[in-house]
């Protein structure tokens, strides 16, 4: 990976970052009560929205619409457990506020959307939600009575095409799973550690463990598939995200470095040098076409607060990436080159040698 743009506008801790999903834009909140949207393109800052009067940004995500009348929607989750929607003027290019909804009891912890059924989860004050977008460009509540926990519901992530929701919580080590509609509780299991973050590529479900690095559990059963050990030096929740196709885990790190990991077989592939090694880069998030992959990394811990944008061609991702898949494939396409050589060979030398006993017979 290449380090592409330092982008450098927030006062205090950066607490989210999201590309869009075309690749051409970032979204960075922090604690300043800030949102600043970047041109990825030219590495310039677009717009700086102010969102004072609700607190610092905790949640930050794009959303995919097929209403044609929204433009490159997407959400702000803050302090206050508020949910802002914002999408772009047609005339001005700008990003203005559509929506605000009273969501969340304390701070929103996270989000995700559901393009198949347009739907967005969001999860605060330890109780999960499920939200619609309606034509008024405002979210309606799905869930009349959701459960209320008194630990901290870390992230929220649908699974099975958008029919259920997981639901992760911080201290209890406990992963509910949802049915949306009807909302039911369709199983609760413990795992073996706390969950600072977690995401979801497909049946797998990675979590950072807060001890020793990231575990990989197979979705439902909960079976630890494998367990990617790095060093965690202060405890802190660290973010994950995989690109398309699941060829890459991004970790955050508390050492100055982000990690890519192969998304497969959990193998170290590289660290992007965020800092000095006391900054902690707990926020990441990526992005992958067919032209380019691209990592946002972000320091939380210290001035100055930047993001940091790495870029590489997909091609050379793909072949970085797909682990022991690449490594076996360019392996066999290797052996047999090298066997074709050998058949060559072999076929020539004793071709010469039937020629040459040919001849001695004749004379």
């Amino acid at each position: 990976m290449s380090l592409k743009y330092t982008l450098a506008k927030h006062t205090k801790t950066i607490t989210a970052v999201a590309i869009s999903p075309d690749g051409k834009f970032l979204i960075s909140g922090a604690n300043d009560a800030r949102a600043v949207v970047w041109n990825l393109q030219t590495g310039e800052m677009q717009q700086v929205i102010n969102c004072a009067f609700h607190g610092p940004i905790s949640a930050i995500k794009w959303i995919v619409t097929n209403m044609a009348f929204v433009h490159d929607p997407f959400v702000v989750g803050c302090a206050d457990g508020s949910l802002q929607l914002y999408e772009k003027s047609t005339e001005t290019s700008k990003f203005t506020l559509t929506s605000i909804t009273d969501a969340h009891a304390g701070a929103v912890e996270d989000f995700d959307w559901e393009p198949r059924h347009q739907r967005l989860a969001s999860c605060g004050h330890g109780s999960p939600q499920v939200w619609s977008l309606q034509g008024q460009r405002t979210f309606t509540a799905l869930v009349q009575s959701p459960p209320r926990h008194p630990f901290i519901a870390r992230t929220v992530k649908f699974v099975d095409d958008g029919s259920n929701l997981l639901v992760c919580y911080l201290e209890s080590h406990q992963i509910e799973c949802f049915s949306v509609e009807p909302w039911t509780l369709k199983w609760s299991k413990t795992i073996g550690t706390r969950i600072g973050y977690a995401t979801v590529d497909g049946d797998h479900l990675f979590v950072s463990n807060l001890v020793n690095g990231i575990d990989t559990y197979k979705i439902p059963t909960m079976e630890r598939v494998h367990s990617i050990p790095h060093t965690i030096l202060t405890n802190r929740p660290l973010q994950l995200s995989v690109t398309a196709k699941g060829a890459w885990l991004v970790s955050g790190g508390d050492d100055g470095n982000a990690r890519i990991y192969d998304g497969v077989s959990g193998r170290f592939i590289e660290h992007l040098h965020h800092g000095e090694p006391n900054t902690l880069v707990q926020v990441v998030d990526s992005y992958q076409d067919q032209h380019q992959c691209i990592i946002a990394t972000a320091s939380t811990s210290a001035a100055p607060f930047s993001v940091k944008l790495w870029v590489q061609h997909t091609r050379l991702a793909e072949e970085t990436t797909n682990g022991s898949k690449s490594k076996s494939t360019m392996s066999w396409w290797l052996r047999a080159q090298i066997f074709g050589m050998v058949i060559i060979s072999y076929v020539a030398i004793n071709s010469l040698n039937i020629h040459w006993l040919w001849h001695v017979v004749l004379k």
